[in-house]
């Protein structure tokens, strides 16, 4: 007998199958990325629909770090798993919920965890490359300090290839980080205050898409327009058939 189903609409289904949460305030992953997008998220906006593929990615990635938080659980002797509720700190209208906060049980000691997975060329590029881990989760990272009180983090990225780690460590002391956690936050109690969006992302930087632009699902409404990806790559496009070449060299 033929089956009557598709696997792969089940799971497309499946993974859209969540409950959105309320953007009551800031979130610490709005950080480091497109102001704009948080503030029009936060106002209610419906942003750029995401693909089936998109939710599939998000879904492996939920899937492969709760297996690590499993394995940590199930394996590391001498050490407390706590997968904390969502924090809310009032004095800076921002919510965090982290992965997982470790407890050394012999020293009392406290780490805040934080799992990114990511495809094994990410991964390997950034160990190649020896350039660190993406800020903007640094300072998602650092902001669930700031909620926990805890002195210092990890920040984990997991191969989902190959199920490779790389972890960084995060202090509540960094000054850098700090600095610009809390010059976002000024800017989009600011923006949030006066109703007026942050200033825009530009669409593109340095001879590229703006990345902050391109993964935020509502820069259509920062920019008024609903094609402004496509005639950016466009620009760029002629830009580089433009050019210059060499003519003559005199000696």
């Amino acid at each position: 007998m033929e089956t009557t189903f598709s696997v792969q609409t089940l799971i497309n289904e499946a993974v859209k199958d969540r409950e959105d949460r309320p953007k009551e305030r800031w979130w610490a992953t709005d950080f480091g990325k497109c102001l704009g997008g948080a503030y029009y998220s936060r106002l209610g906006e419906k942003g750029k629909e995401k693909d089936d593929r998109t939710y599939r990615v998000f879904k492996a990635g939920n899937l492969f770090e709760q297996f690590v938080i499993d394995t940590l659980k199930s394996k590391a002797q001498g050490y407390e798993f706590i997968q904390p509720k969502t924090i809310y700190l009032k004095e800076h209208d921002l919510a965090v919920r982290p992965d997982l906060i470790v407890k050394n049980k012999e020293t009392g000691k406290q780490y805040v965890y934080e799992f990114k997975s990511c495809h094994s060329d990410k991964f390997w590029w950034m160990e190649k490359k020896g350039e660190g881990p993406d800020k903007h989760y640094l300072m998602q990272t650092y902001c669930e300090l700031m909620a926990t009180g805890i002195e210092e983090g990890r920040l984990m990225y997991i191969s989902k290839d190959d199920l490779c780690i790389a972890e960084y460590s995060i202090s509540i002391h960094d000054e850098e980080i700090k600095m610009k956690v809390l010059k976002e936050l000024q800017a989009l109690n600011e923006a949030w205050r006066v109703k007026v969006p942050p200033p825009v992302e530009p669409a593109i930087v340095n001879g590229k898409i703006n990345w902050k632009a391109q993964y935020c699902p509502h820069h259509h409404l920062c920019l008024k327009n609903d094609n402004w990806l496509e005639e950016a790559k466009q620009s760029l496009i002629k830009v580089k058939k433009g050019g210059w070449k060499k003519l003559k060299t005199n000696k």
